[in-house]
């Protein structure tokens, strides 16, 4: 199949790399993923791509979870990162796009929200309401998966943040004592970030703190079965994630709405054990009531799309 205006849409996370053809403004086709972890190069995944739905590409759009430095992305964060770089100046030539751009995934994973929140909002869950007349429109967007990321958007204009990447917040003792246990077990010559708490490998910390043993190894669907025993773990995990909201929100002052999206929390959803209980406690603590009224203004959005960054740049395509 030879078209030369044929789009190529990219979405590399921490785990994953996943790829499919622009159509037209929130619609793509030809999706796949690739774990990144099976693959010596990235252009050896691209290519299978290529091969495998027979598309001629003339440019490219991609949705980075890490930040290239000077067009690319060689730095390692967890133990499972492949060894390879991601270079996009290669890439282009590689395969001769005629242009590339990457950006930020939360930038388009926000796109991507809002376009679902005027169009389609059946995959839109509200899990927090507002019970108040709303502050202003200005979004927000939380990522949980391999890492925590997060955007916000100023009259539906999304710029990208350091994501999870600020210091820790706690205010119970039990947070404390798992603040202090996360300590011990991370690497010190860095600072305890949101990240380590609201992440994959933040609840399974979190799980391993009260388990008292760290499981690595089982899949996701028999870690979430094994939570299910120990329901203080996810409780936790919500705590920290209502944590995370209520610190993002009142430094922004964007009160509009904040959607909640990635695996992590796709998994803990699928299997019942989201605990918006315990989000909202932390997410909306007792404080001035002016604060409190600015809070009860802001809805809570659980995204049921799971492509939000391949939705986003077909947005970002079509402006």
């Amino acid at each position: 199949m030879s078209n030369n205006e044929n789009i190529l849409l990219c979405d590399i996370g921490g785990t994953h790399a996943r790829f499919a053809n622009y159509v037209t403004y929130g619609q793509y086709d030809h999706f796949k993923k690739y774990r990144l972890e099976n693959y010596k190069t990235f252009e050896e995944i691209l290519q299978q791509y290529i091969n495998e739905t027979g598309i001629e590409f003339m440019s490219a759009r991609f949705a980075a979870a890490k930040t290239p430095i000077d067009g690319i992305i060689s730095y390692k964060r967890f133990e499972h990162d492949p060894n390879f770089e991601i270079n996009f100046p290669q890439i282009k030539d590689h395969f001769n796009f005629t242009d590339l751009l990457h950006l930020d995934d939360m930038e388009p994973a926000l796109k991507g929200a809002i376009y679902l929140d005027k169009y389609n909002k059946d995959l839109i869950d509200t899990v927090v309401k507002s019970s108040t007349s709303a502050w202003n429109n200005h979004k927000q967007l939380i990522s949980i998966g391999t890492g925590l990321g997060y955007a916000h958007a100023y009259n539906d204009r999304a710029y990208c943040t350091p994501g999870g990447h600020v210091l820790a917040l706690t205010v119970t003792e039990e947070q404390r004592k798992i603040e202090k246990y996360i300590r011990f077990n991370k690497a010190s010559e860095t600072a305890l970030i949101m990240e380590d708490f609201v992440s994959l490998s933040g609840l399974r910390m979190i799980d391993s703190y009260v388990s008292g043993w760290m499981d690595n190894e089982s899949t996701p669907e028999e870690f979430m079965q094994s939570l299910k025993s120990k329901p203080d773990v996810p409780r936790i995990f919500f705590e920290f994630l209502g944590l995370y909201a209520h610190m993002v929100t009142c430094s922004t002052a964007f009160y509009g709405g904040i959607f909640l999206t990635g695996g992590v929390l796709d998994h803990l959803v699928r299997a019942d054990l989201a605990r918006w209980d315990a989000f909202e406690q932390y997410f909306r603590p007792s404080m001035l009531p002016v604060i409190n009224q600015r809070l009860s203004s802001c809805p809570v959005k659980y995204v049921l799309h799971e492509e939000l960054p391949l939705l986003g740049l077909t947005n970002l395509i079509a402006s």
